[in-house]
């Protein structure tokens, strides 16, 4: 509707500036809905916008532009109103011709905006040392909606894991799976705070045991009393030293073979999780990339000599040092350290170096909030390494509360207390999960209710939209027991008795459909989808108490059949979109 109504303006531009002598090639005006339909469905500041460069008053130029656009039919009437704001009134032809062609499908069909441009969208990426919890759910749901928009309106996406498999946190990872193998196998173990905690790393231990018995046990005394206490030196200060002595210990005392087997089970067993956690939560990655990658297939040395090269790297203290504030970071960051080894960063630039290689048109990063501060220097390695001007995008997803019985839920995944992904859809369902991590903007920190989201009542905003679809296939299944055979086949002058307000409403929410979902696209923002289907929800509630669907009038029956078909086809396709079901009954 908004576009309509800006593209019309666009195309009578000319005309003013024959009559003004004056050049708007550049000219920005807004149109924008209105709050109250006695102003029209829309209004614009054009006339405003335009007396700043033309030097006439609003009104004389509002004038102008209605005597423009008074003979077209897509509006009832457009009026002046206060200083000079323009307000359209669309006519009733015009919403039949919109929602008309929706009759003829039995989905809705989008337009291809994309025009197959390629995508490379990551999102979740959480470091394999552990189960995902309600933190990465909020991303996962909005990566994956946003991928779905993008593919229904013509893009082709492909869908990426970042699995950090390598480096310090995978020995971390190991010594932690290790040490609770001992436990179990009866060996005394002064568990670090360090290591991972959780019960997870308990049960890998026991399904590490039950496959390999006392192999592991044995190969770890070797050279050792039986009293031997196994942990960490607590005489050395750092806690952090502490664990690399300790990891340097497991080191010396298992074979290469013995330690690589304990992390291979250890990361083969947390990564499947995650990957069944996913699955569940109906989210699915078309790539899965291994960090590991980077180092066997010599991509990182080949980014670290390309910076070196080129001076973007420079040598202090026996380590690599990239000079980000070159390219506008707040300061250098450490590329490879003395010990030869390189950064998270280093790893991460050499990942998205990659990425370009591989010719999308735009590369899309998902971050948790708490990397905010990760996006400059990333961006500083991405221009030295030549894509300064590319089309990489970064959207940053905000933690979510959850809330039960009106009390925030402690978590704490340093101690292991944390609720998983799976648990939350689990206990409150996938459906609602999914529907309220979407509903408010990804920048903004979320409460997550687990009372509502539980609730089969008209309080909960997923079980509100659902009852909308599962009411009007209730209304259609007794117009099937009364022995009547509904169609979908109908002509523009069948609608004509839709005149209310409620059906009016109706009308003006179908409309808007494809201009919410091609925003919710362009702004990356499936909030938008979700505030919609409430709304339209909403409208179709309020018409569900006021009218009678069935009568003995058949023209008014099928007029109101009709538009509810179109209403169920586009509740049916939004939430499809955000991977929620469309229950027939409820």
């Amino acid at each position: 509707m908004k576009n309509d109504v800006y593209l019309l303006l666009q195309s009578v531009l000319p005309e003013i500036e024959e009559k003004y002598s004056c050049n708007l090639e550049d000219f920005q005006f807004s149109v924008d809905y209105t709050k109250d339909l006695s102003h029209g469905e829309v209004a614009s500041n054009i006339a405003l916008k335009l007396t700043k460069i033309v030097k006439d008053k609003p009104k004389l130029i509002a004038e102008f532009l209605l005597s423009l656009l008074k003979n077209n039919k897509i509006f009832s009437k457009i009026e002046i109103a206060g200083p000079g704001f323009i307000n359209f009134f669309f006519s009733h032809s015009y919403y039949i011709n919109k929602v008309s062609r929706y009759m003829s499908n039995s989905d809705i069909e989008l337009p291809n905006i994309g025009q197959g441009k390629k995508i490379l969208l990551e999102f979740v990426s959480a470091n394999p040392t552990g189960p995902l919890h309600v933190g990465h759910g909020r991303g996962a749901a909005f990566g994956s909606t946003l991928a779905t928009i993008y593919r229904e309106l013509g893009y082709e996406v492909v869908t990426e894991y970042y699995l950090n498999d390598a480096g310090r946190q995978m020995d971390i990872l190991a010594f932690s799976t290790w040490l609770r193998y001992l436990e179990i196998s009866g060996a005394k173990v002064n568990y670090p705070n360090k290591c991972y905690q959780g019960e997870y790393i308990l049960d890998i231990a026991k399904k590490l045991q039950k496959k390999y018995a006392d192999e592991i046990f044995q190969n770890s005394l070797k050279n050792l009393s039986k009293d031997f206490t196994f942990g960490v030196d607590e005489t050395i200060d750092d806690p952090e030293k502490q664990l690399d002595a300790g990891i340097k210990f497991m080191k010396d005392v298992l074979s290469e073979d013995v330690f690589m087997l304990i992390l291979k089970f250890t990361l083969v067993d947390i990564q499947a999780g995650i990957k069944s956690d996913l699955v569940g939560f109906r989210v699915n990655f078309d790539n899965w990339f291994s960090e590991k990658s980077l180092y066997e297939d010599g991509v990182l040395d080949l980014i670290h000599n390309k910076l070196l090269s080129d001076g973007a790297l420079y040598e202090k203290d026996g380590a690599f040092w990239f000079e980000s504030t070159r390219w506008h970071d707040e300061k250098d960051r450490v590329f490879k350290r003395s010990d030869g080894s390189y950064t998270y960063f280093a790893a991460d630039l050499a990942y998205h170096w990659q990425k370009f290689q591989k010719k999308y048109s735009k590369l899309i990063d998902i971050f948790g909030a708490d990397h905010h501060g990760y996006i400059p220097r990333l961006r500083a390695g991405l221009a030295a390494l030549g894509y300064e001007n590319s089309d990489f995008q970064v959207e940053l997803v905000q933690f979510a509360s959850l809330i039960k019985s009106g009390e925030k839920v402690a978590m704490s995944t340093r101690s292991g207390e944390f609720v998983t992904l799976a648990q939350l859809y689990n206990n409150v369902g996938v459906d609602a999960t999914r529907f309220f991590y979407l509903m408010t903007k990804p920048q903004q920190h979320m409460e997550f209710d687990l009372d509502v989201a539980k609730s089969k009542t008209m309080d909960n905003p997923v079980f509100y939209v659902q009852y909308a679809y599962a009411r009007i296939s209730s209304i259609f299944q007794k117009y099937a027991d009364s022995g009547k055979l509904y169609s979908d086949c109908y002509k523009a002058s069948d609608f004509d008795s839709l005149a209310n307000i409620h059906e009016k409403n109706l009308l003006i929410s179908i409309v808007k459909y494809e201009e919410v979902l091609i925003k919710a696209a362009n702004e990356s923002s499936p909030h938008l989808l979700i505030s919609y289907l409430q709304n339209l929800a909403k409208c179709f509630h309020s018409y569900y108490n006021s009218v009678i669907f069935i009568s003995d009038n058949d023209l008014k029956t099928k007029a109101r059949l009709g538009l509810l078909s179109i209403v169920k086809k586009i509740i049916k396709s939004g939430l499809r979109l955000l991977s929620v079901s469309t229950p027939e009954k409820m």
